[in-house]
């Protein structure tokens, strides 16, 4: 009920508001954020939260003025991320969900439904074939996880859309695939995730390439790799820069706004102006959310420290991934038709 009276209020306090048959909580309409709009925003949701604690806890409609202002003001900012947090949680869960399926029922032996849970797995070791198969699935999830959490994605060309993801697929997998080995294999400091279901180990390349094309050079590969510029050594590195207690060690919450913001840089890609903005207004909003919950929520004085570095460059591969690809497809690993090896190819 909140979310419908912030839906009509916002939307009928734009200038041309839309018509009320044009209103529904799945499809808004959104617009990109002005001042104006955020300011009505943030009026909005202040109104909301007071409804919602009168509503919800009987003792709060007992405190005075000041103390429920008070109250209110400070959920005003945990509020704000937890609703982001709510929205990507929601869009990464069902993302993940369309993975772990996809990634499992295209095995050549694939497990019982029964046996299959986000949870558990199961979980393999990484081959060529099955990486090639998490990386389309991953893509494609990747598109539906967009347009969930940022609406004008939707309303984005099809070929913009598509660019923009795939710069993302050389970021994102990198990030989580640290994040997760982290908490699936806390003891074993040189896998990561190379798909939902399957991880990769610079210990277990050779069984990587085994299942490679006849004509391979697998020798070959594996003699690349030990001094190739992605630097799969480097694994145990990443791990140990996230999951420093000392250092980053990020919260659910904070690795959701860091795999929103990884989503819009753009580097050398080119990009209408109006892309460019929109991604700087998510990038300013979602850190200004996350400048609150640092403040508010974790208390936190040096948090410029803490996201720098758990935004350092290690995990931004773009161009040793092409070179490593590039590479492959010459040792023959990844042919002409791969589909990792297409999406260089493509954006």
């Amino acid at each position: 009920m909140m979310s419908l009276v912030r839906l009509h209020s916002e939307l009928h306090a734009r200038a041309s508001p839309p018509q009320p048959s044009e209103i529904s909580l799945e499809m808004g309409p959104f617009f990109p954020a002005t001042f104006g709009s955020m300011s009505t925003a943030n009026r909005v949701v202040i109104s909301a939260l007071l409804e919602f604690a009168n509503s919800v806890f009987p003792e709060f409609r007992k405190l005075s003025r000041d103390d429920k202002w008070d109250i209110i003001v400070k959920n005003f900012y945990h509020s704000r991320l937890f609703e982001g947090c709510y929205r990507s949680t929601r869009a990464t869960r069902t993302a993940t969900r369309t993975v772990l399926l996809s990634e499992l029922h295209s095995r050549p032996k694939p497990p019982h439904p029964l046996e299959i849970s986000l949870e558990t797995g199961p979980i393999y070791p990484a081959t060529l074939s099955s990486i090639a198969i998490a990386n389309r699935v991953l893509v494609s999830a990747m598109l539906d996880f967009a347009a969930c959490v940022f609406p004008e994605f939707s309303q984005l060309e099809n070929k913009e859309k598509w660019n923009i993801v795939v710069n993302n697929f050389y970021r994102f997998p990198l990030f989580e695939g640290c994040y997760r080995a982290g908490i699936v294999f806390p003891d074993d400091m040189t896998r990561k995730f190379g798909g939902f279901t399957v991880w990769m180990s610079v210990t277990d390349m050779t069984n990587f390439y085994s299942d490679a094309a006849e004509g391979a050079d697998q020798a070959g590969a594996l003699e690349h790799i030990k001094h190739s510029s992605l630097r799969i050594q480097e694994i145990k590195a990443g791990r140990g820069l996230i999951e420093d207690r000392k250092r980053v060690n990020p919260c659910h919450e904070e690795f959701l706004v860091v795999i929103a913001i990884m989503f819009w840089p753009f580097g050398d890609m080119p990009v209408r102006d109006e892309i460019t903005q929109l991604g700087d207004r998510y990038r300013e909003a979602i850190l200004k959310e996350l400048h609150a919950f640092y403040r508010e929520e974790m208390r936190l004085d040096d948090y410029a420290t803490r996201l720098g570095e758990l935004m350092m460059p290690v995990f931004d591969r773009t161009h040793d991934m092409k070179e490593h690809f590039e590479m492959l497809n010459l040792l023959r690993i990844l042919p002409e038709d791969n589909f990792t090896y297409q999406l260089q190819k493509s954006d």
